[in-house]
Order: structure tokens, then sequence, then C-alpha cells
């Protein structure tokens, strides 16, 4: 529960802020669910920041609150999780510790462990308690025995299972330090008397994982059974056995399950990975070899996330073919991020009056639009061995000629030019249907201009893109601003462009514009306009 609790969401934040109502609100759930009599939430000074205890009475469900006590500061099981200790112990690392505390509130067992934020940094302590009696009967019952005591390490009775016990100091152990002395050499049986009643008490050190002693055990039984027959003495030897056997089995139960459950975890994560989950993400709990591979796998799942990413973008802005082809040309170091020169002809739109139409209108039903505008475009530019550079509001920038295949200055101008016109004929049946639902026309103007550019990666290490830099891009859309003469959607193509096409012209039908001036150009540019494509209008 030590875990679930400081690993749970806000936990680590709220500890941070000190923030005790909104620790309740989580913490009391998993108390109630759980049956957890104490929960202590401490600051890195060891102050309480929420101290919670189940009330006496039938109601479980019932807890008191209170904060601010400095009374756990003086604890050496908590100092040492304030401290950022940690045991190692058989090549594992420990940094949970255990210890009792006794006050006005009775006498409680607890354990202890830290709280830390995502970058690994210890913002307090957390500690689930335990009462001695609640000990006491769980004990009793996992041996199976007829009564189960708990003492000091100075010998003082803390809680019997037996109610007698409680209250007869003859139970008191005279002289532990005998016994602790030898602990390692022999388990002390001696005989107490309760009422009319003898029984036979094997007393047994408690202790921590490090050898530190808590405490002492007792297990009682009538004398009857530690009679000193050899019979008798051989059942009493093999049941002891057999509880120490029982015990240390459980032990090795519980250290299987603690090795396999994370990897069970892992496995699990793994089977959604296979199914495409990239938000998956184990629990990396501790600091032992289990959670170094959570935290390695962790991290594998981020990289493929970001892989992901990259492949998704490329494949909506160009055929997997191309995308292949940028993987491997980047691979290879055909394609530089560093930059590089290259013929590309550009392909550069734009909405008529966009503005206009934007502020008459919900900016959802804009984007709504847009979406749909763009889903016809894309696709012919990919058809036609385009890639698409960016989207800039309602505009398009894309290229042809540089990906996959550095292609000739003819074929670069060609399917730039196939692409703009077949974007203008699918603009037109759009409108059509815009029209006749009552909805504004998106009247596209749409530039084309070839020429010499440098293609690179652009931005900083945390954020880079792919783009095209020169003259070349931004004629492009001076050339597209001359479509907005028109009423309709238009085709515009440079005189560079219309020469690169060389004998593919004539797949075209093109009316010449004369010299047009273009904002930024000293020199005037002749343009011309698409008519039509292999005799279709």
């Amino acid at each position: 529960m030590l875990r679930q609790i400081s690993f749970t969401d806000n936990v680590a934040d709220l500890t941070l802020s000190e923030d005790a109502d909104e620790l309740r609100r989580i913490v009391l759930p998993i108390a109630v669910n759980y049956q957890i009599e104490a929960v202590e939430i401490l600051n890195t000074q060891g102050v309480s920041i929420l101290s919670t205890r189940r009330m006496a009475g039938d109601d479980l469900t019932a807890y008191n609150y209170s904060r601010g006590s400095e009374k756990f500061q003086e604890f050496q099981f908590v100092s040492k999780v304030l401290n950022a200790k940690s045991d190692e112990i058989n090549d594992q690392i420990f940094d949970k510790y255990s210890g009792w505390v006794n006050d006005e509130d009775g006498s409680l067992f607890y354990v202890s462990g830290p709280i830390k934020n995502e970058n690994g940094d210890l913002v307090g302590a957390i500690l689930i308690g335990k009462t001695v009696a609640s000990l006491a009967y769980e004990m009793r019952s996992e041996l199976n025995t007829e009564a189960l005591s708990i003492y000091t390490i100075e010998g003082m009775p803390v809680h019997s299972t037996y109610s007698l016990f409680n209250t007869d100091s003859s139970i008191q152990i005279t002289d532990p330090n005998v016994f602790l002395d030898q602990q390692e050499e022999f388990s002390l049986i001696r005989t107490i008397s309760v009422g009319s009643l003898e029984f036979s008490e094997l007393l047994g050190v408690w202790e921590t994982r490090n050898g530190d002693d808590l405490g002492i055990i007792g297990i009682a039984r009538a004398k009857s059974f530690f009679i000193t027959s050899s019979t008798t003495s051989r059942t009493l030897i093999f049941i002891i056995v057999s509880l120490i056997l029982i015990f240390v089995i459980s032990i090795g139960v519980f250290l299987a399950n603690r090795i396999t459950r994370p990897l069970h975890r892992v496995m699990a994560a793994t089977r959604e990975l296979e199914q495409g989950n990239f938000d998956i993400k184990v629990e990396a709990r501790g600091s032992d070899e289990i959670s170094v591979l959570a935290e390695t796998f962790n991290e594998m799942v981020v990289g493929l996330r970001e892989g992901s990413i990259y492949r998704d973008l490329f494949g909506r802005s160009v055929s997997p073919e191309i995308r292949d082809a940028i993987r491997n040309k980047l691979a290879s170091g055909e394609l530089l991020f560093s930059g590089q020169d290259a013929f590309v002809s550009i392909i550069f739109t734009d909405i008529q009056g966009f503005t206009t139409i934007s502020e008459k209108t919900e900016p959802s039903q804009v984007m709504d639009w847009l979406n749909e505008y763009f889903g016809i475009m894309t696709p012919i530019i990919i058809d036609n061995n385009g890639v698409i550079n960016k989207f800039i509001g309602d505009a398009l920038l894309a290229f042809v000629g540089l990906i996959p295949t550095q292609m000739t200055e003819q074929d670069s101008a060609y399917f730039a030019t196939r692409s703009g016109f077949l974007i203008q004929s699918a603009i037109n049946e759009y409108n059509l249907t815009r029209r006749k639902k009552n909805l504004p026309e998106l009247l596209t103007g749409i530039g084309i201009h070839s020429g010499m550019v440098t293609a690179g990666v652009l931005g900083a290490a945390e954020r880079l893109e792919f783009t095209l830099i020169g003259d070349t891009v931004n004629t492009s859309q001076r050339i597209e601003s001359l479509a907005h003469k028109f009423s309709e959607t238009a085709v515009m193509i440079s005189d560079s462009t219309y020469r690169a096409l060389d004998e593919r012209r004539n797949e075209f039908t093109f009316k010449c514009i004369g010299k047009q001036t273009l904002k930024g150009k000293a020199a005037g540019l002749e343009v011309y306009r698409v008519l039509g494509m292999n005799g279709k209008p």
C-alpha cells in the first residue's frame, strides 16, 4: 500500500505543496479499501502534513485527521528515509524501513518509505501503520498458535492475543539481554502462569532485514503441549521445524511474486505495444534491476512514439513510397539535413478573400471547411510526385522534383503544372457543391514557379523542420497573387516553368497575360494562365 499511495498521481506534487485536503481526498479511499489503520505523510523536515488514524469502533470508514506533528523526527526509521539512506542486501537496494511508535494514541508499528517526484527528487515520506493489536492477531492466525505476545526489546509486554497476558505483570521478560546476546544459538522457552493455567512460551527476536532488533515475539501454548517426553519433544520439534519451513516457503513465494509480478507487467505492456498502443507505460518501483528494466522500457516507448509521429506526419503529407524514400535517402546521405541546392517547381495556393469569410463564420466551422478543402488538394499533389511542405492558415506550399528522386527540370515543371490544373478542376467541383448549400465559395489562387532552392533542416534542436529557402519560393507566392485578379479559381505559372516544360507544353492550353511587375522584383516577369490540359477545358 505504501508504494500504491506514494506513486498515485499528484501525491508527490501535493506533498511538496503541503495540500492536506487534497492528500486526504486521495488517501482516504485507499485506506478504507485496504483497511489501513494509520497513514502519515511527512514533509522533508519530518513534520506531519497529514495524519490519518482509523477511529476505534465498528465503523471501518471513520478516521481522525491531524497535521503539524513533529514527533516522527526523532525516529531513526523516518530519518533514514528523509536522508535518502538505503540498504544493500544480497545485491538488492532497499529504501524502506520499519519501527515502533509508542505515544498517547497507542502502540503502532510503521513501515516508512520515500515520496519522490517525476525527477526522482525526495519531496517527503509516507508511513503506513498498523496497531500492535492487529499485528498480533494476524501473526497468531498465521502461526496457528493459542496465544501470541509482543514485547519491547527491554522485555516489557506491549500486547498479547490472550487478554489476561496484558494485565499480568508476570509475563514480563526479566532478563532479555541474556537471551538477546545468544539469539543466534538458541530460542528461549519459558513457563508463565495466567490465573490457574500454565503456559510454555517460545521466545524469538523480531528483527529488521538488516539485523536490527525491533522487539521480542512469544508464541504460547498450554503447558501440556510442551511435555518433556521424547515423543512429544519430537512432535514439538517437528511442529516448530514445520512452522519455520512454512515461513521460509512463504517468504520465497513472496519474493518470487515480487520479482515475477513486475515482469508480467512488462510482458503485458509489450503486448500492448505490439498492438500499436504507444501510450502504455510500466510503473517503475524502487531502484532494483526490475525498476531499471521498466524505466528502459518506458524510454523505448517514448522513442517509438516519436518515430511513429515522424512517420505519421510524413505519411499524411506524402505517399508511403515517398516517405520510405525520404528515410532511405537520409540514411544513405543522398538527402542532407544540412542543406543542398536543387531545381524544383514550387506550388503555392491561397484562398481569395479568406479573411472576410473567416470574420463572418465561427472558427470551428472555418476549421471544418479548411480540412475538407485541403483534403481535396493533398491527394492530387501526392499522386503527382509532390511533397506538401507546410500548411499556412488557408495557404499551402508544396514542391516537386527533389523527393523521392531528383527529377529533370521538364518533369518537375510538368507534374507541378498538372497538379495545379487538377486542383483547379477539383476546387471548381467543390465550390459547385458549396454554392448549392448557400455556402461561400473558396476561390483559390494557384501559383507555380520553377528554379533553384536550398533544401534542408531549419530550426533549433527542440524544433526542426524540413523546408525550402530561396527566391523561387517567394516568387511562387507573388505569382499566386496575380490569380486574384480573376473572379474564379485560376492557375498561374511563370515563364521559368513555361520554358522548363519544353515540348510537354503541348499537353496544356495556356494564355499569356504578359509581363507582370511583382512585389519586390525590379524586372517584369512573363506569366501564363493554364486554361486546359490534353484538350480538356
